[in-house]
């Protein structure tokens, strides 16, 4: 590899939604309801609740 990195990956976390109060953590912006897809049917709503 010719850089002056190395090998990396980068990554950035757009949003999270809420599932229930726990410790607060903090950065980035705040989200926004349209930011997230309608979990609530669908095949794998079950499994993330």
């Amino acid at each position: 590899m010719d850089n002056n990195f190395g090998k990396r990956i980068n990554a950035s976390l757009g949003g999270v939604q809420f599932l229930r109060d726990g410790d607060a953590f903090a950065g980035g912006g705040v989200a926004t309801p349209d930011d997230f897809e309608n979990m609530s049917e669908g095949a794998d709503a079950e499994a993330l609740i």
